[in-house]
């Protein structure tokens, strides 16, 4: 089982790291708070700049639950799931829908 080096304390912070590391090409940043699938997932497509919108999280109560950012360019979406874990919250898949 995957256990994040820096578990978030919630839902959007998790998204929000995952999502920051990825804008700044840090695949180590983005592996302390999301699992190895989901960091390649992300990394496999190159980071929209200036067009990627954060949409809202389900329920922070949701737990597994989910964060989905907008890539307003292409009208494409990333549903960035989300695990509260034994120590906070961190990401376990990204599907892309582009």
């Amino acid at each position: 089982m995957f256990a994040p080096a820096d578990p978030q304390s919630s839902p959007d912070r998790a998204a929000a790291r995952l999502v920051a590391a990825w804008a700044g090409g840090n695949q180590a940043e983005a592996a302390s708070v999301a699992s190895p699938l989901a960091v390649a997932t992300l990394f496999s497509t190159p980071y929209p700049a200036g067009a990627l919108q954060a949409r809202g999280c389900t329920d922070p109560t949701a737990n597994p639950g989910s964060c989905t950012y907008r890539n307003t360019s292409t009208d494409g979406i990333y549903e960035i799931t989300v695990v509260d874990g034994a120590s906070g919250w961190y990401v376990s898949a990204v599907i892309p829908e582009t």
